[in-house]
């Protein structure tokens, strides 16, 4: 089954949103987890490659006539692009997670996976630019939908990093330091997340489809960030808490547990 990259853009947003949850817990990432994330990142990228060698064998081979001969790598850089914007919020995430929970070989994985997309993404975008013969609108649709997700990604990352990694991400530092200074105000209402979410879909074109076999992968590795968020995120419906309200519930249970220590303490004074 194909894989709509318009979800996986709703995705990067609900990362971006709820991605503090990750951060706050502070919970420790397993060896299992890193491994499977790692392979997972290395067997996407060896997808990518192998695509970009059938994309540039299939249209060396095509007749010059043939009108679509350019599609194929044209929708592998469509799938770069979009979910590039999920790989740079991640690696935001899983960084300042590392931080937190002094796990510099989570931050490690961050980086190698977010590094591996970088390679892919430099090697399809300069075939299209330097080998495959495009129409002029095919070129300009892919450069209008790489600044679109450039920006939305500069506003995902000022919002799950710290200044360091956020400039570490961005594609302009700028930006993101504008974003950050702003304090826009999504993080906190709902109606607003709901916009955000839709904006970001609406962004990606329609009719971009990931193939059944790099779709598997893509899948995993968003299952494996979903894994990574803490049960107390989760309302009783399944659905994603506010950050602010999970924050508030956390400290609620941990006052609960001091108040029960000194009730504790004194009744053994007696």
């Amino acid at each position: 089954m194909g894989l709509d990259l318009r979800d996986v853009a709703e995705f990067s947003a609900v990362c971006a949103v709820h991605g503090s949850h990750v951060v706050a817990a502070g919970q420790p990432v397993g060896d299992a987890w890193l491994e499977r994330y790692l392979d997972a990142c290395s067997r996407r990228a060896r997808m990518w490659h192998q695509a970009h060698q059938e994309c540039t064998q299939t249209s060396d081979a095509a007749p010059v006539d043939a009108a679509p001969r350019h599609m194929p790598i044209v929708h592998l850089a469509d799938e770069i692009l979009v979910t590039e914007v999920l790989t740079r919020t991640w690696t935001g995430v899983m960084a300042e997670l590392a931080r937190k929970a002094s796990q510099p070989d989570v931050e490690s994985a961050a980086w190698h996976g977010y590094m591996l997309h970088l390679k892919a993404k430099q090697t399809v975008l300069a075939d299209l630019l330097y080998q495959t013969v495009l129409p002029v609108g095919v070129m300009l649709r892919v450069n209008r939908l790489r600044r679109r997700l450039e920006k939305w990604s500069d506003m995902f990352v000022s919002q799950v990093a710290g200044e360091h990694v956020a400039r570490e991400l961005a594609f302009e530092t700028h930006r993101v330091d504008e974003f950050r200074d702003e304090q826009v105000t999504w993080r906190t209402g709902h109606r607003s997340k709901e916009l955000l979410v839709a904006s970001v879909r609406q962004a990606v074109p329609a009719d971009t489809r990931v193939v059944p076999e790099r779709a598997e992968v893509h899948r995993e590795l968003m299952s494996l960030q979903v894994a990574l968020f803490p049960a107390d995120a989760f309302s009783g419906t399944g659905l994603l808490k506010s950050p602010h309200q999970a924050a508030i519930e956390r400290g609620s249970r941990m006052n609960d547990r001091l108040d029960d220590a000194a009730v504790s303490r004194r009744a053994r004074r007696f």
